[in-house]
């Protein structure tokens, strides 16, 4: 079904096996078994994950695998609608976004990469701004239901761009992107580890 769907969307055929899929398609996937207590992640296939641990998520359910999300209580009670919109009855699109020190598509939490701290020690040691370092991390986010075989998938597709080119595709990037950071909760702050940069990025942001 994953094959098929690909093939219409894009033109591409690919074997319908886990390798194949894996290998083939541009987008990390979860499939979701419609169990009788929940909608559980049975089979996961991240290359590219945003900080997050994929063997951890193995068997959860959907309020499970969102736990440690910050300023989750709307989500969590939202859960059960989003399980059935979006595994059950249509397909769903949605962007993530988010501001990383480095440009590696693969953000896994175990791996050693440039972290915060090291990219202020760069800027620092440079004389630059800190925002001449960071990247602009999205996460286009889509769901494939598959009710007929008790089944649904998650596909997460990962794009990562130097953040000032992101800055100068119109005016007033810079100023939208301060007030976003700035209406962020401590509790969301802390979740993407920005706790100790976001002072510095949003003066960074604020216009000369």
């Amino acid at each position: 079904a994953i094959a098929d769907a690909y093939a219409a969307q894009t033109g591409i055929f690919l074997a319908p096996d886990a390798e194949a899929l894996a290998l083939g398609l541009q987008e990390d996937f979860v499939i979701l078994h419609d169990e009788p207590d929940a909608m559980r992640a049975r089979c996961l296939s991240v290359c590219f994950p945003s900080n997050w641990n994929p063997s951890e998520k193995l068997g959860l359910d959907f309020a499970a695998i969102h736990s440690p999300v910050a300023d989750n209580a709307l989500l969590q009670a939202g859960g059960k609608g989003i399980i059935d919109m979006a595994f059950r009855q249509a397909s769903m699109l949605r962007h993530v976004w988010l501001l990383t020190p480095n440009g590696d598509l693969a953000q896994h939490p175990e791996t050693r990469r440039t972290r915060w701290d090291d990219a202020v020690a760069m800027a620092d040691a440079a004389g630059q701004r800190l925002i001449d370092l960071v990247f602009f991390r999205v996460e286009r986010q889509t769901t494939l239901p598959l009710p007929a075989l008790r089944r649904g998938v998650f596909f997460i597709r990962v794009m990562v761009c130097p953040l000032n080119d992101v800055l100068g595709v119109a005016p007033g990037r810079s100023a939208e992107l301060r007030e976003a950071l700035l209406s962020m909760s401590e509790a969301v702050v802390a979740y993407r580890g920005m706790a100790a940069v976001r002072g510095r990025l949003c003066a960074e942001l604020r216009p000369s």
